[in-house]
């Protein structure tokens, strides 16, 4: 996997503020930033993470978001191929699993900073001399059984870290334990296609949305069936589309 030559088979479009990774077929906009999210439950180990770097290669990305490495130190590297990884260690005393990401190399230089806030919550900014900034927050919420008070205060602590970010583009990401549901009559921040019926956490998220005046993007948009495939992981950003 780590070979030194990057892979040719992304099919990434040449976008304006990408400057030099190989074009081939291209996606439906000249300008789409694809970002994923990836509960990926264990990547302490080498072995495990080249695993997940290997699937990553047969997709289109530029940033992967991972909750749970449950990775037992704080890690940045370069591989050969140019993808940079970011992993934080995991909290021993409660086993609570960090957060991390894996960069694209077409993308890497466009890293200003990170930060790693807890094992719960990590900040990636990228910034381009002729574009806007990007801040990309990764969180993993305690699970939907945990203490009241512990949901509560994630979700807090999670409206301060938007807040706080001054990027002109904002993307949440990460595993809340929740399920949205259809919007209601009053609510502009989550679309009718939401999935499942709406929990605890799932009212916290849309006050979280509120607030922050996030959108829940991808209840906005009618899948196939076949398509459905999660409903506690979520992208949430400024716009809707």
């Amino acid at each position: 996997m780590a070979t030194g030559e990057r892979r040719r088979n992304l099919g990434l479009r040449r976008a304006p503020w990408i400057l030099d990774y190989f074009s081939t077929n291209s996606t439906r906009h000249i300008d789409c930033f694809l970002l994923y999210t990836n509960n990926a439950r264990t990547v302490s180990s080498d072995a495990a993470l080249y695993e997940l770097l290997d699937a990553a290669s047969h997709i289109k990305y530029h940033v992967i978001v991972l909750q749970e490495t449950k990775s037992w130190r704080t890690d940045l590297r370069r591989m050969n191929d140019g993808t940079l990884i970011i992993r934080d260690e995991k909290l021993l005393s409660r086993n609570v699993g960090s957060v991390g990401f894996v960069v694209h190399p077409s993308v890497v230089h466009l890293v200003d900073s990170h930060e790693i806030l807890s094992p719960r919550f990590a900040i990636l900014r990228l910034r381009h001399m002729h574009m806007k900034t990007i801040s990309i927050v990764d969180s993993s919420s305690p699970h939907s059984t945990a203490d009241e008070l512990e949901l509560d205060a994630f979700h807090d602590q999670l409206g301060e870290i938007i807040h706080n970010e001054k990027s002109f583009y904002k993307f949440v990401v990460g595993v809340f334990n929740a399920r949205l549901g259809e919007a209601q009559e009053e609510e502009f921040s989550t679309g009718k296609f939401g999935m499942g019926d709406r929990n605890k956490n799932g009212n916290r998220l849309v006050g979280l949305l509120s607030a922050t005046r996030l959108f829940h993007g991808n209840s906005f948009f009618q899948k196939k069936e076949h398509r459905r495939l999660q409903t506690v992981q979520f992208v949430l950003s400024r716009t809707k589309y």
